[in-house]
């Protein structure tokens, strides 16, 4: 008798336990609301729901929780408001592609569930009734609350914009000319890269997307032209009877045998220190690469030193080493403060190989990727698709108004290091040479095989922010 007593009691207990189970399983919290508010602040809530009794919201920014630690916010909600359990201030201050992790604790019926390994990535800004912040509207600096740190210049005039403002964007629905200026003339210093900048050629924006594809001068103009033609560009943005319009192929000295394309905003669109996004797919082939890149508006190239800032830059050779076997292909993105003297006897002299770098398994001419800067002084952080992959510290000659600059560029005389391999074959010119182009143009055979439909920059959009 005693046996079947405990038996029994032994049974019921389990299924007292199996239904404790099944009760603890079948509850899940809601998922939360995460509001970032503007000018700045903070919302999170869940729904309410019969039996909750407590909410506690536990948050931590750009820094993912260990465990169930406190975090950079712990509070307590203990009264419903308005149907929701809601955690508030107007503290935080939040920047887009912030990233917002948090974990949850309810008290339901008396006992208590936790809803971990949240997250949540900052795009949008809410104002305090709850609707969205529209952040690009014109706004005057005198409307804002605080000024921001960036300038803008546009069309002669400068003013100081609002924190956070959207201060340029371009869709290409059309090439804006009021916006952007297409380079026409033969290229030259800084880079001096093996092209002439046709850029109404190889342009186009049918399909919403800038695209600029650059092909070979003798498709246009016939067999060898490059070796023997004369060339006198029309509508030239160069200066007037220089070699920056009119050139003659002969002997040893050949015209640039690519035809390419290059946009810039400047004298239209300037601004000093901001936040860049792009999203673009760079271009694929040997020697191609894109130029996506903030220009300052003082020439100070003529000084012997050329300052740039890279948002994206990525070769197109799927294959490329150096003698002491590191890569440099196109699975290797770097971004940052560029600086290059121009001497011809220090050509390799500048910092190329100290940008912040992302390798990746895939050429980053793949696929569209999203491409970030954030500019301040004395200070450029550059990301890929919301991932922040470095910081660089630069100096006061990267605090100077600048415009935006889309192309691309092929070959040169500081791009690519010399005696690099691509696909078993060494780079077939030196940066300090005479006759570059002519040794550049006699290999493309080797180089030319390698471009196709891939073989060109496609820009989905442009846009930049106050910071």
């Amino acid at each position: 008798m005693a046996k079947h007593f405990l038996f029994a009691k032994l049974f019921l207990l389990t299924i007292f336990l199996v239904n404790i189970c099944e009760n603890y399983a079948a509850y899940q919290p809601p998922p939360a609301t995460v509001q970032p508010l503007h000018p700045t602040g903070l919302r999170v809530s869940i729904p309410d729901e019969h039996g909750i009794t407590l909410v506690a919201f536990h948050v931590k920014f750009n820094e993912d929780f260990d465990g169930l630690e406190a975090g950079h916010i712990a509070k307590d909600i203990l009264k419903v408001r308005n149907g929701r359990w809601t955690y508030e201030d107007r503290r935080t201050q939040l920047q887009r592609d912030d990233i917002i992790y948090y974990w949850i604790h309810v008290v339901y019926q008396g006992l208590g569930y936790n809803l971990v390994d949240q997250s949540y990535r900052v795009i949008d800004f809410y104002n305090y009734d709850g609707t969205l912040h529209i952040g690009n509207e014109v706004e005057s600096s005198q409307n804002c609350t605080t000024a921001s740190t960036t300038w803008v210049f546009e069309n002669g005039n400068r003013r100081q914009a609002c924190p956070r403002q959207l201060i340029f964007e371009d869709n290409f629905d059309n090439l804006n000319a009021t916006k952007w200026n297409p380079l026409n003339r033969f290229a030259g210093p800084p880079d001096d890269e093996f092209v002439v900048y046709m850029t109404d050629e190889v342009t186009d924006v049918s399909d919403g997307r800038l695209r600029i594809k650059p092909i070979l001068l003798n498709s246009k103009y016939g067999t060898d032209f490059a070796s023997r033609g004369t060339l006198e560009i029309e509508s030239c943005t160069g200066e007037i009877s220089t070699p920056e319009c009119y050139r003659v192929g002969a002997g040893s000295y050949i015209l640039p045998p690519v035809i390419s394309g290059r946009i810039n905003t400047k004298g239209k669109f300037e601004f000093l220190f901001g936040r860049v996004e792009i999203r673009a797919k760079l271009p694929h082939g040997d020697w191609v690469y894109p130029v996506i890149t903030l220009e300052s508006a003082e020439n100070t190239w003529q000084l012997g030193l050329h300052h740039e800032i890279r948002i994206a830059s990525s070769v197109g050779n799927e294959e490329l080493r150096t003698p002491e076997g590191e890569t440099v292909s196109g699975h290797i993105l770097a971004a940052g403060g560029l600086t290059v003297s121009l001497s011809e006897s220090n050509a390799q002299s500048n910092n190329r190989m100290t940008l912040p770098k992302r390798q990746s398994g895939k050429t980053w001419s793949d696929d569209f990727h999203i491409f970030e800067i954030e500019w301040k002084s004395g200070l450029i952080v550059v990301k890929v698709d919301g991932v922040q992959y470095g910081e660089q510290p630069v100096d006061g000659s990267f605090g100077k108004s600048s415009y935006l600059t889309l192309g691309v560029a092929v070959g040169g005389s500081h791009e690519f290091q010399d005696h690099v391999t691509s696909s078993g074959y060494v780079k077939p010119w030196r940066n300090v040479e005479a006759f570059a182009l002519k040794k550049f143009y006699h290999a493309k055979n080797k180089w030319h095989p390698t471009w196709d439909t891939r073989t060109a920059l496609q820009v989905d959009y442009v846009k930049v922010w106050a910071l």
